[in-house]
């Protein structure tokens, strides 16, 4: 059964396990008309003001990192609780380098699939205008906003033999160091390159800080590779070269 909000759209829900908060998220979602659960309606920038929040009994938490995982990310997918994603570019002061966003709305959790990432760096690059300063380098941010990264991270250390993924660290050098390596190679660099064909600039390197390294049943159910310990996420910059 869903909660009854309030007026002030603000309510506290106790979930005793997985199963009681899919059906709650459920129901939300299902609800027809938003406008019965306080007169806000469904329209997203009419729910700015809205403050849900689950509490999940202390031993239920503790059993389940991953589910804990599913709950958040379930509950930033809502669709009657955020607008769609709207990936751009943001320069930085001085025009030298520049922010890849995934959204207007920092709070709000967007993924970005390689596609969109190809055509938003692409429509930017084909709008800056010639009088810009020369690019120097562009703020990805963090890996995992791009599940496509992310995966290749994880897939490449289950191959490397330069990861020990039973203790989840580089062989030699630290996990910063390996990632920037595997990001920065040619097959994959060229992949990241590809909405910069045709311009003046040339990705050249990826540059790494924060690798944060997890089982793979939680980060990268796919891989099928239980709990070895696999890189799924990092802060990125790509660094970039100009030929003008």
């Amino acid at each position: 059964m869903a909660p009854e909000f309030g007026p002030g759209w603000q309510q506290i829900i106790n979930v005793p396990d997985l199963e009681a908060a899919v059906i709650i998220m459920t129901a939300i979602t299902q609800t027809p008309q938003c406008g019965d659960r306080g007169g806000l309606g469904c329209d997203p920038a009419q729910l700015s003001g809205l403050r849900l929040r689950l509490e999940i009994s202390q031993g239920f938490a503790r059993r389940s990192r991953l589910a804990r995982r599913i709950m958040t990310a379930a509950l930033l997918a809502l669709p009657s609780m955020a607008a769609a994603c709207t990936p751009h570019i943001e320069e930085g002061p001085g025009g030298k380098t520049a922010s890849f966003r995934p959204h207007t709305d920092a709070f709000m959790h967007c993924e970005v699939a390689e596609s969109s990432y190809r055509e938003v760096i692409s429509n930017w690059l084909s709008t800056r205008s010639a009088s810009a300063p020369p690019l120097r380098g562009l703020y990805l941010g963090r890996a995992l906003t791009f599940p496509w990264i992310s995966h290749h991270l994880a897939e490449a250390a289950l191959r490397d033999p330069q990861w020990d993924a039973r203790r989840g660290k580089a062989r030699s050098g630290g996990p910063n160091q390996w990632v920037s390596a595997t990001l920065s190679g040619p097959t994959f660099l060229a992949r990241i390159a590809t909405p910069f064909a045709g311009t003046p600039y040339t990705p050249v390197g990826i540059s790494v800080e924060k690798v944060l390294v997890g089982r793979a049943q939680e980060v990268a159910p796919e891989l099928n590779a239980g709990k070895q310990l696999l890189p799924f996420d990092a802060q990125l910059w790509l660094n970039v070269d100009v030929s003008r």
